[in-house]
C-alpha cells in the first residue's frame, strides 16, 4: 500500500499543472519546506477538482495558520472545503451594492483574503466595494 502511494506521487508530479505547482511552490517558499507524499498527491487531487478553490485554501492556509501552512491546508482538504463555492458572500455584496445599500466593511475579504480594504487584482469583490 505503501509502494503504491509513492508510485502515485511520482507519476503526478510529472503531470502536475504549472498553476498547482506555482500555488504549492509559493507555499513552499514561505514555509522553507516542501510539500511531499500523500499530502501533495490529495492537494493535486483537490485541485484536479476544483482549481479555484484550492487556491483560495492554499491562500487561507498561508493567512491562518499559525505554524504549519501545509498541515492547515490537508486538513481544509481532507474536509472538502476546496468544493464549497465561496462566492456566496460576493453575490450578498453585490444584490446590496444593485439595491443601494452597502454591508459595513470587513476586515478581511471572504474571496481574496487581503484585508484593510484591499482586494488582489483578480478578486471578484474588486469592483463591488
Amino acid at each position: 500500500m505503501q509502494t503504491e502511494g509513492l508510485q502515485e506521487n511520482q507519476k503526478s508530479t510529472h503531470a502536475e499543472p504549472d498553476q498547482f505547482v506555482a500555488i504549492v511552490r509559493e507555499l513552499e517558499d514561505f514555509t522553507g519546506r516542501r510539500l511531499r507524499g500523500e499530502g501533495r498527491v490529495r492537494c493535486l487531487r483537490a485541485f484536479g477538482e476544483s482549481a479555484d478553490g484550492f487556491e483560495r485554501l492554499a491562500r487561507s492556509a498561508r493567512m491562518r495558520a499559525r505554524r504549519n501552512p501545509f498541515g492547515l491546508l490537508i486538513t481544509m482538504v481532507k474536509d472538502g472545503e476546496h468544493l464549497l463555492r465561496a462566492n456566496a458572500r460576493v453575490e450578498d455584496r453585490q444584490q446590496m451594492h444593485e439595491a443601494g445599500e452597502m454591508p459595513p466593511p470587513v476586515g478581511c475579504c471572504l474571496s481574496c483574503e487581503t484585508g484593510g480594504g484591499r482586494h488582489t487584482a483578480d478578486c471578484p469583490e474588486a469592483h463591488v466595494a
